[in-house]
């Protein structure tokens, strides 16, 4: 026990050596406009980030970025599912018809997946998370990619369905990924604990875990998952309070609804001493 307390504090005062967390914009910055839009990702590109969230769905209109099934309704205040989503749906829904915005938008459109990948710049990556997933996902993904000229360094795949991750890393080599799940605290300990995660991680071949329920993470869960050599991210994170604390777990990237904030805020920012 003493020993392992010694190896949990090393890492903790190590951690000060590290650089602070990539900040990943949540659907793109989507304070400055709507989410998984083009604008909202070029603002996020704009302001200085360099990881940009989004959802994509494979729908009849093809590869798109949208989060919910039924979200047509309150972003462009359309019926539709999104696996009834037509090409013509493209060029007519509106999401900047949101009371939302205000008119601080004339236009903002549904975007497809060669449209967000087309944003990208040179040293930016988009965390893609996989929303619907089918035998053609993976080699759509593959072949927007190399349309936009961009590197499979530049793609870190995230799914809650660790079977996607699994079927996608066994067909295309050298993409990076992340299961997404939201952990629970019950009973005493951590669910799933970190060596499920850890194990899980392994057998789907994603090199780490992104969580939710963050205010949940302790510095053990992050030290036990991150001393098997795995990355620690977590979502969705929006207060500074819980953004610092975090990041003094060692994790190692943080997706957050206000990115330029906290870019701004937290620039040249290093983790704390203990």
């Amino acid at each position: 026990m003493k020993r392992k307390l010694l190896f949990f504090f090393m890492f903790i005062c190590s951690a000060c050596a590290y650089s602070q967390p990539v900040i990943i914009a949540h659907r793109g910055d989507n304070k400055f406009a709507p989410e998984n839009s083009i604008e909202a990702a070029c603002i996020a590109w704009k302001n200085g980030l360099k990881f940009v969230e989004c959802d994509i769905y494979e729908t009849p209109a093809g590869m798109v970025c949208i989060h919910g099934k039924w979200e047509l309704k309150s972003l462009a205040g359309c019926e539709k599912e999104i696996a009834q989503l037509t090409e013509e749906d493209l060029k007519t829904l509106n999401l900047a018809n949101n009371k939302k915005w205000g008119g601080k938008f004339q236009t903002v459109r549904i975007p497809t997946l060669d449209q967000i990948m087309a944003t990208v710049p040179a040293d930016g990556t988009l965390v893609l998370e996989m929303k619907s997933y089918s035998q053609a996902y993976a080699r759509k993904v593959d072949d927007a990619r190399k349309a936009a000229g961009l590197k499979k360094e530049q793609i870190l795949l995230i799914s809650f369905d660790a079977n996607a991750i699994k079927d996608f890393n066994s067909k295309y080599k050298g993409y990076k990924s992340l299961w997404l799940y939201s952990v629970r605290f019950e009973n005493g300990k951590y669910i799933p604990t970190s060596d499920e995660a850890v194990k899980k991680c392994r057998e789907i071949g994603a090199m780490g875990v992104n969580i939710g329920n963050s205010g949940l993470i302790g510095a053990d869960y992050v030290y036990e998952v991150k001393k098997s050599g795995m990355k620690f991210y977590v979502w969705t994170v929006n207060s500074r309070e819980e953004f610092m604390r975090l990041m003094n777990f060692g994790v190692d990237g943080i997706t957050t609804d206000f990115g330029s904030d906290f870019t701004k805020t937290f620039a040249g920012l290093k983790r704390i001493k203990m």
